[in-house]
């Protein structure tokens, strides 16, 4: 991908310490067929999706959820909109309503705690878009 600057930029730097891998390009055919590693953080596997042209804009990653499993909780400044990809889950989202997703998509408001569990005896594939914050 062409850059400017050769300088990674802070959004980059802390995928690099995420530790999963990163997958780039103009566009993705199939992202449940991307590389996924184990994901500390999250407590499950996934990736980061990093499209060119959407850089500073806009991230995403795949998570993968074990049969029966959860990602844990987490907390974000902003919002993002979870798609089930594969299998049966549900999207907790604290101090509202929790829903229930079978290959749809859920916004989760901003501030609230959110959780993504597998509801089924099979993996949950799950994306996710989320606005980068990057300073200007």
């Amino acid at each position: 991908m062409g850059r400017l600057s050769e300088a990674k930029t802070g959004y980059e730097l802390w995928l690099d310490r995420e530790d999963i891998p990163v997958s780039e390009g103009y566009g993705i055919a199939d992202v449940t067929q991307i590389p996924r590693g184990e994901w500390q953080r999250t407590g499950g596997k996934g990736a980061y999706i990093q499209l060119e042209g959407m850089q500073g804009v806009t991230g995403m990653y795949v998570a993968e959820i074990p049969a029966g499993g959860f990602l844990k909780p987490e907390r974000h400044l902003y919002q993002e909109v979870i798609y089930v990809l594969r299998g049966r889950g549900s999207t907790q989202v604290w101090s509202a309503v929790q829903r229930q997703l079978r290959a749809s998509a859920a916004p989760c408001p901003d501030r609230c705690p959110i959780s993504v569990r597998s509801v089924s005896g099979s993996r949950v594939r799950v994306r996710v878009a989320l606005p980068v914050l990057e300073p200007l």
